[in-house]
């Protein structure tokens, strides 16, 4: 009880020091009688543990020992110190007693109650650092990004709640998420954990029974709504992926069983013969993928193509933050391949390489060379990055390959309204658009009364909410619920 008292109260709140002692401290040890050592280290941005090892090598305890014991330590004033501590060290000894010494970034150690500088020697960090598992940078770039994501989930659900106890409920929960993500050290474990996550988070906010009213909508009121959608969007990839003001990839990220329910012989959007189902591209399904595939393109190369069948319904200039990152991009696309090997999706060799194919479906443009000057931009862009060394390496290799529609209106009969794409670009234009001022969004929802049979991007019944809601005023509700409220205004 005294270790975990003294180590909480060093860890969570830091010191205030009293008197400003001049007298250097010491270390001591009787070496001979310490028989073990448990140290943990500790993530310096949020104090969340990320790994203990208990150390009862003779050797390594006399090592540790004599390292701190070569220490002169001054004291600090009257100030309150950072919480910074990386390793804390807890010291047993025969005799059932404690000595319990935490080492700070800021070159800080606490020792007797007090933290203090370090005024002659030096303590061997590397060695000490060389003790704990060796860290997958991989693996930590994924838990750096999704505690970035799920924390502005969770602020965005905060936002939009009024009980206090719902938001203490998912405060709990976001802390008990913290705890457990530092542990973990697969790709398809982290991914795991993400959506129970969210899946917990949207447990605590209830469903209104009552009709969603958003009439009398102030002009900042409909802000709001209109980016709780946008951030759905991105959430969930039916955003596609924008190049430019005019134009937009468009993605079947459906997964196997959501394309049959959409598409399959008893499908609600078109029927389908079993032996003519698409080939659902296993990839586009993945978020890690998605990521990649959006990160990897750099979305000013296609500033020269604005001008091509111009007419447009649909400005994506407002999407335009959709950065270029060509390192990231082949981190999500490692990420990618290493969770679908992880649940045996592939199962790559040296002798048996995993061939992966992508279609690119383009419509009937005015100028064919232009279309083909920009498949071959975009094609270029993902092979260099996902068949590079550090990504798909001998094991795997990605083809983007070209179609191209004979006719106008081809694209859509053959390809988007059936579901038989994996990746679209063209323009959204004709006087069907007209049918609603949030048509931007509309064409997104998954019902066809709802986007006038002009959905393109597919990926999950934008109707329900187990894949993803929207929290607004104290509840949850389905993307769909927004957009029928909004066209009741």
């Amino acid at each position: 009880m005294k270790k975990i008292l003294v180590s909480m109260f060093l860890l969570l709140f830091g010191l205030i020091l009293i008197g400003c002692a001049k007298t250097n401290v010491k270390i001591t040890f009787d070496n001979s009688s310490i028989y073990k050592i448990e140290a943990t280290e500790y993530n310096v941005q949020n104090g969340k543990k990320v790994s203990s090892i208990t150390l009862e090598d003779e050797n390594q305890i006399n090592y540790i020992c004599n390292n701190f014991s070569s220490l002169e330590l001054k004291s600090k004033g009257n100030k309150n110190e950072p919480i910074s501590i990386k390793y804390n060290f807890v010291f047993y000894t025969h005799e059932s007693e404690e000595k319990i010494i935490g080492i700070t970034t800021n070159n800080l150690v606490s020792y007797n109650g007090h933290f203090h500088s370090i005024d002659q020697g030096e303590i061997d960090i590397t060695y000490i650092s060389s003790l704990f598992p060796k860290k997958d940078e991989l693996i930590e770039f994924l838990i750096t990004e999704s505690i970035k994501e799920i924390r502005k989930l969770n602020e965005l659900v905060i936002d939009n709640l009024d009980s206090d106890a719902v938001k203490n409920n998912i405060e709990n929960i976001y802390n008990e998420y913290l705890d457990k993500v530092y542990t973990l050290t697969k790709v398809s474990d982290i991914s795991k954990l993400n959506k129970e996550y969210k899946n917990q988070l949207y447990k605590q906010v209830p469903i209104n029974e009552d009709k969603l009213n958003l009439s009398n909508l102030s002009v900042d009121e409909e802000k709001e709504v209109l980016n709780l959608l946008d951030e759905y969007l991105y959430r969930t990839n039916l955003i596609g992926i924008p190049l430019s003001k005019n134009y937009s990839l468009n993605l079947n990220s459906t997964t196997s069983k959501t394309w049959e329910y959409f598409f399959g012989e008893n499908g609600i959007k078109a029927q389908t013969k079993k032996e003519d189902y698409w080939n659902v591209s296993v990839v586009l399904s993945n978020e890690y993928f998605l990521k990649g595939l959006n990160l990897c393109l750099d979305k000013s190369l296609f500033e020269d193509y604005e001008n091509i069948n111009i007419t447009n319904e649909i400005d994506y200039s407002k999407y335009d933050y959709y950065n270029y990152n060509f390192e990231n991009a082949k981190k999500y696309f490692n990420l990618a391949i290493k969770e679908l090997i992880e649940n045996n999706i592939y199962m790559p060799t040296d002798n048996n390489p995993v061939r992966l194919n992508i279609e690119i479906a383009y419509g009937d443009f005015t100028n064919t060379n232009k279309c083909e000057e920009i498949h071959y931009i975009i094609k270029n862009s993902i092979e260099k990055a996902f068949n590079s060394n550090e990504v798909g390496g001998s094991n795997f290799h990605l083809e983007v390959d070209f179609w191209e529609g004979e006719y106008f209106g081809q694209i859509y009969t053959e390809k988007l309204y059936n579901g038989k794409f994996d990746i679209s670009f063209d323009k959204i234009s004709g006087g069907g658009l007209d049918f609603n001022q949030y048509k931007e969004y509309l064409m997104r929802s998954s019902n066809s009364e709802l986007s006038n049979n002009l959905t393109v991007n597919w990926s999950h019944d934008t109707g329900s909410i187990e894949y993803d809601c929207i929290i607004y005023n104290g509840y949850k509700y389905s993307y769909d619920d927004i957009l029928l409220a909004l066209q009741d205004n």
